[in-house]
């Protein structure tokens, strides 16, 4: 071969090489939060083996969760996105992934039991729920409610519109619909125009109306994300402080208060260790 043939296959080669970087290069430097615990919640951080989990524990790509018993649990994303999940539910976060241009990719696999999606459409973001063979990704504003089981899956359109890719074929819902697939039956797909009531729904709405209540009342101006901004303003208020600026302070703390009293250090393989606050408003401080 010729030096310029030469030169030529190499300059082709590192062409090809450079235009799949992207693609090669999203980097998993993120972490979303574990919001929301009650009862029995357990987590596998890349460990091989479960844990009880605890409210701001950091999530990130390749841990599962699960919710035993009465446990319920919540995981908010940078957006203010959030996942919940009620009792007997596990999942694992397949996906949480950061690419050059800033968007965030994020794909939860659903195994069991019943989760709640509900996407701010932040024009950065894209959230996928995998459960069997069938994805859902969603990238506008939406809520959806996803029941899977050894059978069969439901996915009940709370708000917005969806379309669902399986390998029977692509499925659209709208609003008060709710798409059922079977698993007896090739994954065979029906369209029911109207939503089963579930007994956990109440607590998502009211979890729902806690997030846009409090979200609307805080200051944002401290960070450029927006999970954990709810719990500050549940929990305490914001002040302007000659000299510093706006600060921020929780209500009922006396002068003997330490902030580091109530948490503890985790481990996580890949990140180390790192200080997880249990006051449910300590993500962002």
């Amino acid at each position: 071969m010729s030096g310029k043939a030469f030169s030529r296959l190499f300059l082709a080669a590192l062409f090809f090489l450079l235009a799949s970087l992207p693609a090669w290069c999203d980097s998993q430097v993120r972490i979303v939060r574990l919001s929301y615990t009650a009862g029995a919640v357990e987590i596998d951080r890349g460990t091989g083996h479960f844990e009880p989990a605890i409210v701001n524990l950091p999530i990130t790509q390749g841990m599962k969760l699960e919710t035993k018993d009465d446990g319920r649990a919540e995981v908010e994303f940078e957006d203010g996105s959030t996942l919940r999940f009620a009792p007997d539910t596990a999942v694992r976060f397949s996906r949480l992934s950061l690419r050059d241009s800033g968007d965030k990719i994020s794909a939860v696999q659903i195994t069991d039991g019943t989760a709640y999606a509900d996407v701010t459409g932040a024009k950065d973001s894209q959230l996928t729920l995998e459960f069997a063979h069938e994805k859902l990704t969603l990238t506008s504003p939406v809520r959806v409610r996803i029941g899977v089981d050894d059978t069969g899956a439901s996915v009940a359109v709370l708000k917005g519109d969806i379309q669902i890719e399986s390998p029977s074929g692509t499925v659209e819902a709208k609003r008060g619909q709710t798409a059922n697939f079977d698993f007896t039956k090739d994954e065979k797909f029906t369209l029911a125009k109207n939503i089963q009531e579930y007994p956990y729904d109440s607590w998502d709405k009211q979890q729902d109306q806690f997030r846009q209540t409090y979200a609307k009342n805080s200051s944002n101006s401290y960070s450029p994300y927006t999970y954990g901004t709810a719990d500050l303003a549940y929990y305490g208020n914001f002040f302007s402080a000659p000299g510093y600026g706006t600060l921020w302070q929780p209500y009922f703390v006396g002068t003997g208060w330490d902030p580091f009293m109530d948490g503890s250090w985790a481990f996580s393989p890949g990140w180390g260790f790192g200080w997880v606050s249990a006051y449910p408003w300590g993500w962002l401080p």
